[in-house]
């Protein structure tokens, strides 16, 4: 079945056969997506997530003005779509819908400040431990990668990338190949920040790409890793993590995620139990702020060893 959705979709693309309809996209929701690349730098990923939640306010809003909304009506609106939504999916709703207010305050769509009116959500970013594996784990689902098929190939090498190199799973779609500057083994990375950043390349990741890269499929595109099965195109939304999905169950190993952050978080742990300093780890990982990089302090069990004091009356 996947196979003959390919087929279509590659027949759809040299316009052999019709496109399927899509439905009308709102003329604000699309405002808004142009005003969130423009204004703010967002990821595809991103808008995919704050295009329905904005869509559906709007749609909630039909037959009224926008200058009439207040924040007692954004308030109530929120309270009521809480009730259907995750904790997780709560923090993006507000989000998406706090940017949203943004977009029509800074349009002259409704008066100012009413994005405060969107109530926050309780998260606390440094209440939990992150989701991480030991070294020994990364390497075996490393070296569980086949190296004698063009699958495995590209899998082993996103599993590299990911495991040396802490990348983010976009990272790992936007690689393109002028990224790659072989002589000086380094790779630019565009991170979540739009600012690109040259990073070393371990010889092993290196390695991995080029054996990669020798069957890749003969095309045009620019992007590194390439969907397998025809029509060639790159990665997409999921893939990525799909490919550490399939690693770690295939292994059967249990790890606390199967997603790609499990390697970027491990590759933070393994750094900070070797000695690395929060510093260190925040530049691997590329942070804006030490606040984010702090996390990773709960981790670092012989530094904190050294200032723990005795719980009262456990000496007696």
């Amino acid at each position: 079945m996947v196979e003959v959705l390919h087929f279509v979709d590659h027949l759809r693309r040299r316009g052999l056969s019709p496109p399927v309809p899509r439905p009308p996209s709102l003329p604000l929701v699309a405002e808004f997506e142009l005003w969130m690349r423009q204004h703010r730098g967002s990821a595809e990923r991103t808008l995919a997530d704050y295009r329905p939640l904005a869509a559906a306010f709007v749609e909630s809003r039909r037959g009224r003005r926008w200058d009439d909304l207040g924040a007692k009506a954004i308030r109530a609106y929120v309270i009521e779509e809480c009730k259907k939504l995750t904790p997780a999916r709560r923090l993006v709703f507000v989000r998406a819908l706090r940017m949203f207010m943004r977009f029509l305050v800074s349009t002259g769509r409704c008066r100012s400040h009413l994005d405060r009116s969107v109530p926050q959500m309780p998260h606390w970013r440094l209440a939990t431990l992150p989701r991480y594996v030991g070294e020994d784990v990364i390497e075996r689902l490393i070296a569980s990668r086949s190296t004698k098929t063009l699958t495995g190939l590209r899998d082993r090498a996103v599993l590299l990338l990911l495991a040396r190199l802490a990348l983010r799973a976009g990272d790992i779609r936007g690689l393109c190949l002028s990224d790659i500057d072989w002589a000086r083994g380094q790779l630019r990375v565009v991170g979540k920040l739009r600012r690109p950043t040259w990073m070393p390349m371990p010889q092993d990741v290196g390695d991995g790409i080029l054996a990669y890269l020798r069957v890749r499929q003969k095309c045009q595109l620019e992007q590194v890793f390439l969907c397998i099965q025809a029509p060639h195109r790159p990665l997409h939304g999921t893939s990525v993590g799909g490919i550490c999905e399939r690693a770690i169950d295939e292994l059967g190993v249990k790890t606390p995620s199967k997603g790609a952050h499990l390697f970027r978080h491990s590759a933070a742990v393994t750094l900070i139990r070797h000695g690395a300093t929060l510093d260190d780890v925040g530049r691997l990982l590329r942070h804006a702020s030490r606040e984010s990089t702090a996390v990773y302090a709960k981790v670092a069990v012989d530094a904190l060893k050294r200032i723990a004091q005795p719980w009262p009356g456990a000496l007696r």
